[in-house]
């Protein structure tokens, strides 16, 4: 039997046979190395670009307003108003925006965003003070400060672009306060707004106390100041 068995192995076709059986098993090894010695990047995966994207956060563009930003100005007052239609004609409204950057004392920062096409930049928020001591301000007191308004479109709240916006007005102002007569800035708040109470707490302003007064709305606003230097000087 042994006998037989040697000469079966030494047949040439059962050599052949086992070379081939040898190469396909090298083959298939080989091809196990080759793709798990892939790099990542190199292997597509199907529709992950495409699933889900997060839109990207758009992030404003911060500078000092100009009279060229009339149109925008009328457009934030609306909004710092909560008003719903054009406020261009309201004798209440007027003071605060009416040729901005032509009186003296006017002063003011706006947030800037592309528009959809990534075309001209658009203005999406403001904040700028004007002195309206005697000239129909909402808040006016003694020291006749300087008066605030702010707002930021509806559809850019809650991006903190109203805080950037504030604060760095009020750096702006402290950094011209060496030789300017502005000794602060003041202004009127809705009571209930809460979160305008919150933001401008957080940013050094203080209430007024016994400033409260009914507004137009038929609710009440109280007044807040924020001074840059001692007011005893």
């Amino acid at each position: 039997d042994s006998i037989i068995l040697q000469h079966i192995l030494s047949h040439p076709c059962f050599q052949a046979q086992r070379m081939i059986s040898c190469l396909w098993y090298s083959i298939g090894i080989w091809t196990a190395v080759v793709v798990f010695a892939l790099p990542l990047e190199s292997m597509t995966i199907p529709d992950m670009e495409t699933q889900g994207e997060t839109p990207r956060l758009v992030v404003p563009h911060l500078r000092i307003l100009t009279t060229q930003d009339q149109e925008g100005i009328w457009e934030v007052l609306k909004y710092a108003a909560h008003e719903t239609e054009d406020v261009r004609e309201s004798t209440i409204l007027q003071p605060y925006g009416k040729d901005f950057g032509t009186c003296p004392g006017d002063f003011g920062v706006g947030a800037f965003c592309d528009d959809e096409n990534g075309g001209q930049q658009q203005l999406v928020g403001a904040a700028w003070i004007r002195s309206l001591y005697d000239k129909g301000g909402f808040c006016e007191i003694s020291d006749k400060l300087p008066e605030l308004a702010m707002a930021v479109f509806p559809s850019h709240q809650g991006q903190g672009i109203g805080t950037n916006l504030l604060e760095r007005l009020l750096q702006l102002c402290r950094d011209q306060n060496g030789e300017a007569t502005i000794r602060g800035v003041c202004l009127s708040c809705r009571s209930e707004n809460e979160v305008a109470l919150s933001l401008y707490q957080k940013l050094g302003f203080t209430k007024i106390l016994g400033s409260e007064k009914d507004n137009r709305v038929g609710g009440t606003s109280i007044n807040m100041v924020h001074y840059f230097r001692d007011t005893s000087s």
